[in-house]
């Protein structure tokens, strides 16, 4: 006999279905398959070593292999509610012609078969609707994570399941990888050699990448190992950049005689955790040494850095001076706003305004925003304030329409920024996506102030849909 007597529709080479490996970009995992109904492997198995498990995110995984994509998109569908699936039948029909629109890989998968499910069907579809808890185990990817030896460490369908599994294990042998080249204190100048982006170390059948980083100790300096390249480069971000440690003294005493700084602490005073005269003295650190600048890594480039950076310290503190000032006072001003408008029926617009103000200002919040976009929060906070004017107008019911419109999309933006941030994702999209809110609000609650770009409905939907296309 030969295959084609048993097998109705032959695939001549199943290797484009079927693939050996899933390469994600950033790497090639192998891929193992088994017909074991019941069996923990049952189904497909993605190999990957500890350090690679970084690299794979649950919305590569959500699209199996393309041999298994239409049995996916059918099991999708028979999970929605039933009054939902009476709009999709057949099923197995519906199933074929999402599939077709397809193009694998692309975007996330529940988001574009519900796009494709909605128009279908007639009516919004969103991916929460899908019980992914009903879809059979083997449609879903088994992970196994192994050491160098092939060692199994953890194993399991729920990616992050299995990161917590082995988050304690590598911890540990991370703990242990520290060496006296990468675990220094009370550093006062370059004189650790060149700082590259990684490190390789092995512990216990464990391979290990590790990531140099410059801490902020006030005076001095600390080098340490960080986990991932992300941490790393936030550790060293924060430090004002491996340069700007080197000239504290003098960017402390720059912030000392800033315009207005006592009231402006007193204005910042109802930030919880925040120092005024820190943040200051980073932002400024920020702009003369870190923007538009690559961190150095060897004392050369590190000597090169500190004198630009030096002669960057003036219009820093200039370009900080102009903004800090502004920035409070509004900033003080649209609390008494919000304090002011007191009225029971306005109660969702000062929950609303006061999550706004939380979501701006924070710790860090001078030098983990964007300068382009940090200079525009005096605005923003104006914005607050005449939207508060409008409403003691007599503005309620247009108020609480555009409350309800910006609403809906902030909540997409949170929800997502929590998704890709328990799994480690930076998104430039979604980045823009939430200052375009911003300004969006601008334009809803006063419009007068102008927007610092266009902003309409129909483009915060343009970048939403750039935002959930988007491939990692």
């Amino acid at each position: 006999m030969s295959p084609s007597d048993i097998v109705r529709d032959l695939v001549a080479d199943d290797s484009v279905q079927f693939p050996d490996a899933l390469d994600l970009g950033s790497g090639s995992f192998p891929l193992e398959y088994r017909f074991e109904p019941g069996a923990q492997q049952d189904g497909i198995t993605l190999r990957v070593s500890p350090e690679g498990l970084g690299r794979v995110q649950q919305p590569h995984l959500d699209w199996l292999v393309p041999g298994l994509l239409k049995s996916k998109v059918l099991a999708l569908i028979k999970s929605l509610p039933k009054p939902i699936r009476r709009r999709l039948v057949p099923a197995p029909d519906t199933a074929e012609a999402v599939v077709r629109q397809l193009r694998f890989g692309q975007g996330r998968l529940l988001e574009t078969v519900a796009g494709q499910l909605s128009r279908i069907a007639g009516e919004r579809i969103t991916p929460e609707l899908f019980q992914q808890d009903k879809l059979p185990p083997e449609l879903r990817m088994n992970i196994r994570v192994e050491t160098t030896e092939g060692e199994t460490i953890a194993e399991g369908r729920d990616l992050e399941t299995v990161r917590r599994a082995i988050g304690q294990a590598v911890s540990e042998s991370f703990a242990r990888a520290s060496t006296p080249e990468w675990d220094r204190d009370g550093v006062t100048r370059w004189d650790f050699g060149a700082l590259p982006e990684r490190v390789e170390l092995k512990r216990g059948g464990l391979v290990l990448q590790a990531y140099p980083a410059i801490l902020d100790r006030g005076e001095s300096v600390s080098i340490r190992l960080c986990e991932s390249l992300a941490e790393a480069e936030e550790q060293t971000r924060h430090c004002g950049g491996s340069s700007a440690w080197a000239s504290r003294r003098e960017l402390k005493s720059q912030v000392q005689w800033l315009p207005g700084l006592a009231q402006l602490k007193v204005y910042a005073a109802a930030i919880p955790g925040f120092s005024a005269e820190r943040q200051l003295a980073d932002l400024i650190a920020e702009l003369a040494f870190v923007r538009d600048q690559p961190a150095p890594r060897d004392e050369a480039s590190f000597d090169k850095a500190l004198q630009q950076g030096r002669s960057r310290i003036p219009p820093a503190v200039q370009e900080v001076a102009a903004l800090a000032g502004p920035l409070f006072k509004e900033f003080h001003q649209s609390l008494l706003a919000v304090e002011k408008t007191a009225a029971a029926r306005w109660e969702y617009a000062t929950l609303d305004a006061r999550r706004q103000i939380d979501s701006l200002v924070g710790r860090e919040f001078l030098t983990a925003t964007p300068w382009l976009w940090l200079k525009h929060f005096p605005r923003y906070f104006q914005a607050i304030q005449l939207r508060f004017d409008k409403l003691r107008g007599g503005a309620a019911e247009r108020d609480r329409r555009a409350c309800e419109e910006i609403a809906a999309h902030t909540e997409a933006w949170r929800s997502r920024a929590e998704q890709n941030g328990q799994a480690g994702l930076h998104d430039p999209e979604l980045a823009h996506y939430r200052w375009m809110l911003e300004e969006y609000r601008v334009s809803l609650f006063a419009q007068e102030l102008g927007t610092a770009i266009p902003v309409s409905a129909k483009r915060l939907q343009k970048q939403w849909e750039k935002v959930v296309s988007r491939q990692y």
